[in-house]
């Protein structure tokens, strides 16, 4: 769908690799040859998990998650293709600090050089840009921001393989990374941004005051 796509990053027919070496997840458990994993359609865009004050490896985005939106409470089949049952862990009343004052989907950051990888297993490091309906690695539709969590200066940013977890938002236009707030308006943030303030809008419920930016 194009819609999941930014223009600027590439066209909307990428599918995620099904590699066992860089490859997407979940996996089918028990084909020949051992576990493959599933590919599926990309996305340049992610829900904002919380401003991850903790300096997570991996950001929570359960219920304990600071953003506007959280992984639902969910049950799903064996073989991961299907969400049997889901409730939501937040709705508007949740987003305290008043919708246009919170992000909600963001851009987010894949460094050029892993484009389609989900992780390295090699490392175990995640990258997240594997197919965007994966229940199963919320990395792929979820990124923080914050102090621990800056917006990407641009595309080569963490472009190793030997890296941290890719958890941050960012774009492919110069100097900006674009986001929707929960009010459905939508900004244009520069990169350069304060990293302190960045977090105060990925927080649904702080309460701090937002600075002018």
């Amino acid at each position: 769908m194009k819609l999941f796509y930014c223009p600027a990053r590439r066209n909307a027919d990428q599918l995620s690799i099904n590699d066992n070496l860089r490859g997407d997840v979940p996996e089918s458990s028990s084909p020949p040859g051992g576990k493959v994993a599933y590919p599926g359609a990309l996305g340049d865009y992610a829900c904002s998990f919380g401003d991850n004050l903790s300096n997570a490896g991996e950001p929570s985005d359960d219920a304990t998650a600071t953003g506007a939106l959280v992984r639902a409470t969910a049950t799903q089949t064996s073989n991961k293709l299907t969400i049997l049952t889901w409730k939501s862990n937040t709705d508007f009343a949740a987003l305290s600090d008043g919708l246009s004052n919170i992000l909600l989907i963001g851009e987010k950051h894949v460094p050029i050089k892993h484009m389609t990888m989900g992780y390295l297993i090699s490392t175990d490091k995640y990258i997240g840009d594997a197919s965007i309906w994966n229940s199963d690695a919320l990395e792929n539709m979820g990124r923080a921001a914050g102090q621990a969590n800056p917006l990407a200066l641009g595309p080569n940013d963490n472009d190793t393989d030997v890296q941290p977890y890719v958890e941050n938002f960012g774009s492919y236009h110069p100097g900006l990374c674009q986001f929707v707030f929960g009010d459905g308006s939508v900004h244009a943030l520069a990169v350069s941004l304060d990293s302190k303030i960045l977090g105060y809008l990925a927080n649904r419920a702080d309460g701090n005051a937002i600075p002018n930016y």
